[in-house]
């Protein structure tokens, strides 16, 4: 896989290769998709993603490039919590190379109910509240129908 040419085209290119579950270099999926599905015989043969999980991509543009690190910060915060959720099966956030106040969260979810637990828990409320008024905020939830 040319991983630094894909990185080179674009962010949108970097979120594919990391939503299909694309192997590492040593012929294994990303070692957090081999972790939580426990099934190491199989890799690079299939995507780590079953077939019936939800996905997010959502979008946040800060408004104020003086609440750069302060915003980040939050989002970081947040992927870190999300992580250990039982119903999350991947959590990325991502900068947009050609505009760095933008960040592009591309979540996986085990279903519509993992992600309601995930809107109630401490750490999404804390996001929410500290991104208030200092970010766009645009997400849109999908299925794989193809």
């Amino acid at each position: 896989m040319k991983f630094g040419r894909l990185i080179l085209r674009g962010a949108i290119f970097m979120a594919i290769a990391v939503v299909t579950g694309a192997c590492c270099s040593s012929g294994n999926k990303k070692e957090a998709a081999c972790t939580k599905s426990g099934d190491e015989k199989s890799c690079c043969t299939k995507s780590a993603i079953p077939a019936d999980a939800l996905k997010i991509v959502a979008t946040a543009v800060i408004k104020d490039a003086a609440l750069h690190d302060e915003v980040l910060a939050a989002l970081k915060a947040c992927v870190d919590g999300t992580r250990k959720e039982e119903g999350n099966i991947s959590y990325e956030l991502h900068q947009d190379i050609n505009d760095p106040l933008t960040y592009i969260f591309i979540e996986v979810w085990k279903s519509p109910e993992a992600i309601a637990t995930h809107n109630e828990t401490p750490h999404f409320k804390a996001l929410i509240q500290a991104i208030d008024g200092k970010v766009d905020l645009t997400a849109t939830t999908v299925k794989k129908v193809y």
